[in-house]
């Protein structure tokens, strides 16, 4: 299920441009380093953006140019010209691109949300995570998380015989 996260929630942190590093034993970002066993979960959904011009600066020049359209004179232009520009503004807010996220959950409450623009690289990583988190060997999986992509790489020690490459996990044998 996805779920909808605001940029502007009090409880959620913002990160951006980020790398997590995760170990069997640590989570890594930034200068923030938590134990493992003290995350609730991983979980993706979608990032509601806020509007890039204020709906009520749209409204308030939308009805100040109708306003002008009814004076006679020079003024009638300018009208239609606040008009055309609001309804070009009103597009590019319909038109935001979509982002989502990758939530961070800890058993202190805190969260920390990691957004990008791909879901689909959200959704791998996520069950990325869930194998390298049910495995037995230790390894150390980085998460590099920017506006338009996300990306998981591993490394495992030890040795492999054989494996697939279905996702962006790439693997590196010490």
């Amino acid at each position: 299920m996805t779920s909808e996260f605001s940029l502007q929630s009090r409880n959620i942190s913002f990160e951006k441009n980020e790398e997590i590093r995760i170990t069997k034993r640590t989570v890594t970002f930034g200068y923030d380093v938590y134990q493992l066993r003290n995350i609730v979960g991983f979980s993706e959904g979608d990032v509601k953006t806020p509007n890039v011009i204020p709906g009520q600066v749209l409204w308030f020049s939308a009805l100040a140019g109708l306003a002008l359209t009814f004076i006679p004179g020079t003024s009638q232009i300018i009208g239609a010209i606040a008009v055309m520009t609001c309804f070009f503004g009103f597009l590019i807010n319909v038109n935001r691109p979509n982002k989502y996220g990758l939530l961070l959950t800890l058993n202190s409450g805190d969260k920390h949300l990691f957004v990008t623009a791909k879901k689909a690289q959200v959704r791998e990583v996520i069950m990325e995570l869930y194998r390298f988190m049910e495995m037995d060997e230790e390894g150390v999986q980085v998460i590099t998380v920017t506006d338009n992509s996300i990306t998981i790489h591993g490394s495992l020690t030890g040795i492999a015989a054989a494996g697939n490459k279905k996702s962006n996990l790439s693997n590196e044998i010490r």
